[in-house]
C-alpha cells in the first residue's frame, strides 16, 4: 500500500484497517466512523485517489455494501455501475455528482428527482410531478412560481409564499399556513399582527411587526421573537422566561445583570455566550461576576475556558476538577484524586500513566491504553473495550518496528517529496 503523506491517514494504513473498519479507537472524542469516509472527511483530492483507487481498488470496494457505494457516488467513482444500483439514494448521489444527470430524467424515484432539481435539470419536468415534495423542491429553485401561485395544495402556496412572490393574491387565502408564510415574509405587518388566528400573529411577530404589541403577550413565544429581533430590550431584560432572556443576552444587552439573576439555566447561558465570544474584555467584565456561582455547570464553563484554575483545582465538583485537568494543570494533584473523570483527563495530559495503568475503571485504564503506554499489555486487558483501544496502537507500533531502517548520511540526501510505498 502506498502512504499519501497525510499522518491522519498513514497512521490507520500502519495499523492495518480495512475500508470498514472504524478509525480513530483510541481517542475517546473522536468519532469512530469507517476509514473510508474518515478519508473522504480529512484527505485531499489526491489523497482520496491513492486510496481509493491504489490501495483499495475500485473494484474492491463496490464489493460492499450501499455506505461504501454512497460514498464511491459522492466522491465520483464508479458512476457507471452505481447508476443501476437497486437502493435510490446510491443512483441519487450519483444524480447529483456524475457528468451526464439527464440519464435520470426517466428515474421514478423521488431522491433521484429531488438530486436533478438541484442541479436545475428537469425544472420544467417535474413542476407536474404526482408528488408534491418534488414540486415544492421545484419552486424551492424559484421555477415558474406563477404556475403554483393558485395550486390546490396549501404545501405549495405555502412554498411559493416563503419565496417571497405572489404575496398579494396569497394573502387572501383561508389556508393558515399560507397566511403564516406570508405574514413571515414581513406582508402588511399590522394586518397580521392583528389577524384572528394566533399563529398567524406569532409569523408577524417573528418578522418584527407590531412589537408593542406583542412585548407583553401572556405567551413567551411572542415576546422571546420581539427580544430576538432585538426589539424593546429595556422591558424585556426583566422578564420571567428563560428563552426571552437569552434571547436578549443574544443582544449583548446589559449582561452582568444577568451574572446573578436566580435562574441557574440564565447564569449558565451567559457563561456560554461569553466563553465562546473570544472576547477577552468581555470575558474580564464578567468572569468575575461568575466565579464563585453556586452551580459547577457555571464554573465548569470557566474552568473550561482556562480560568481561576488555581482555585478550581480544590472544586468540590468533579465535573469543574476535570475541566483543570483537561487544560493540563495541577495534574501532580488531581492524579490522586478519587473521580475518574478526573484521572481521565489527567491521563489524557500523559501525567501519571505509571500510577494510573492498574486502576480499577476501565475508562482510566482505556485513557491510559490510549496514550501509546504499554499496548502490549493492553490488549490482554480484562476489559475488551481497553483491548480495542490497545490494539491498533500496538499494530502500528509493530509495523514500525518492522519497518525501521537505519539511513545514512548519503540515503539522506537523496531523499525527495514523492509518495513513498510500503
Amino acid at each position: 500500500m502506498k502512504f499519501t503523506g497525510n499522518d491522519k491517514i498513514d497512521k490507520h494504513i500502519k495499523r492495518g484497517l480495512g475500508p470498514m473498519d472504524k478509525v480513530n479507537m483510541d481517542d475517546y472524542w473522536s468519532p469512530h466512523i469507517s476509514f473510508l469516509k474518515h478519508i473522504t472527511e480529512v484527505g485531499s483530492e489526491e489523497d482520496i485517489k491513492t486510496m481509493f483507487e491504489a490501495n483499495f481498488g475500485i473494484d474492491n470496494l463496490l464489493k460492499y455494501g450501499d455506505e461504501v457505494h454512497l460514498i464511491l457516488a459522492q466522491q465520483g467513482y464508479a458512476h457507471d455501475q452505481l447508476a443501476i444500483s437497486e437502493n435510490p439514494e446510491v443512483r441519487a448521489a450519483v444524480a447529483a455528482n456524475c457528468d451526464n444527470p439527464e440519464q435520470f430524467l426517466g428515474d421514478d424515484a423521488s431522491e433521484v428527482k429531488i438530486a436533478l432539481i438541484k442541479r436545475d435539470i428537469g425544472l420544467e419536468q417535474f413542476s407536474n410531478d404526482d408528488s408534491y415534495w418534488v414540486q415544492r423542491e421545484v419552486i424551492q429553485r424559484g421555477y415558474n412560481l406563477e404556475s403554483f401561485v393558485h395550486h390546490e395544495s396549501p404545501i405549495l402556496r405555502q412554498a411559493v409564499a416563503q419565496q417571497g412572490y405572489g404575496l398579494e393574491e396569497l394573502s387572501q387565502s383561508s389556508e393558515i399556513r399560507v397566511l403564516e408564510a406570508v405574514a413571515r415574509q414581513g406582508y402588511d405587518p399590522e394586518r397580521f399582527a392583528n389577524h384572528e388566528n394566533e399563529r398567524v400573529q406569532y409569523a408577524a411577530c417573528l418578522a418584527g411587526a407590531c412589537p408593542e404589541k406583542f412585548v407583553n403577550h401572556p405567551d413567551a413565544k411572542f415576546r422571546s421573537a420581539v427580544a430576538k429581533n432585538g426589539q424593546y430590550l429595556d422591558i424585556l431584560q426583566h422578564d420571567e422566561s428563560y428563552g426571552v432572556l437569552y434571547n436578549v443576552m443574544k443582544h449583548n444587552y446589559n449582561l452582568e445583570q444577568f451574572a446573578s439573576h436566580p435562574q441557574e439555566e440564565v447564569r449558565h447561558s451567559l457563561a456560554v455566550k461569553v466563553s465562546i465570544s473570544h472576547d477577552d474584555e468581555l470575558k474580564e467584565r464578567i468572569y468575575p461576576l461568575l466565579k464563585d456561582d453556586e452551580s459547577d455547570r457555571v464554573r465548569d464553563i470557566l474552568a473550561s475556558d482556562g480560568y481561576y484554575l488555581d482555585q478550581y483545582v480544590t472544586d468540590e465538583s468533579g465535573w469543574v476538577r476535570s475541566s483543570v485537568a483537561q487544560n493540563g494543570y495541577g495534574l501532580e494533584t488531581l492524579v490522586n484524586d478519587d473521580d475518574e473523570d478526573v484521572l481521565m483527563r489527567v491521563a489524557e495530559q500523559g501525567y501519571g500513566l505509571d500510577k494510573l495503568k492498574d486502576h480499577p475503571s476501565s475508562f482510566v485504564r482505556g485513557m491510559v491504553a490510549a496514550q501509546g503506554y504499554q499496548p502490549e499489555v493492553f490488549v490482554n486487558d480484562p476489559s475488551e473495550e481497553v483491548a480495542e483501544v490497545a490494539r491498533p496502537i500496538l499494530a502500528e507500533l509493530e509495523w514500525e518496528r518492522a519497518h525501521e531502517v537505519t539511513l545514512t548520511d548519503e540515503d539522506l540526501s537523496c531523499l525527495t517529496e514523492d509518495t513513498l510505498t510500503l
